[in-house]
């Protein structure tokens, strides 16, 4: 997927979206659209950086934060299911939150044609779109990438 994430421009807001949602939830083991939608700052925690090599202790630190899911479909009632997202992934969507302005509420937000971030969460059809419009702008087949996959 790299190719189709080294297709994105990085300097508009929305390349800065589709990168970091693109990235995260590959991360994140591909969770489905409708994930995404409630997916909230709230939801984010920081971690301390790991090392990119354990076994080198001049290796570069790599950035981590945890992402609480809330209750799955595999998890119990008093459970959380939650993923770490280490490096890449986690430097793009810190500079969406920071490029955004996001300090509460969705992570993941439509931007109106004049480049303003909204206050309320992308639509499942929304993340649906952006994964096909990227795909084929990085010269991916989108019918890959169904939303049933």
């Amino acid at each position: 997927m790299d190719s189709g994430a080294d297709a994105l421009g990085r300097n508009r807001l929305d390349d800065l979206r589709d990168q970091a949602l693109l990235l995260t939830a590959l991360a994140s083991g591909g969770r489905r659209a409708r994930k995404w939608r409630g997916f909230r700052i709230e939801d984010l925690v920081d971690e301390e950086p790991v090392s990119a090599d354990a076994n080198d202790k001049n290796s570069p630190p790599l950035p981590c934060i945890t992402i609480h899911l809330g209750r799955t479909k595999t998890t119990t009632s008093d459970d959380s299911e939650h993923v770490l997202l280490i490096g890449r992934p986690v430097t793009a969507l810190k500079r969406w939150l920071a490029e955004a302005a996001i300090r509460e509420g969705p992570v993941f937000r439509r931007i109106d044609q004049w480049g303003n971030v909204d206050r309320r969460a992308i639509t499942p059809q929304s993340v649906n779109l952006i994964v096909k419009r990227r795909c084929k702008q990085g010269g991916l087949d989108p019918r890959c990438f169904r939303r049933t996959a």
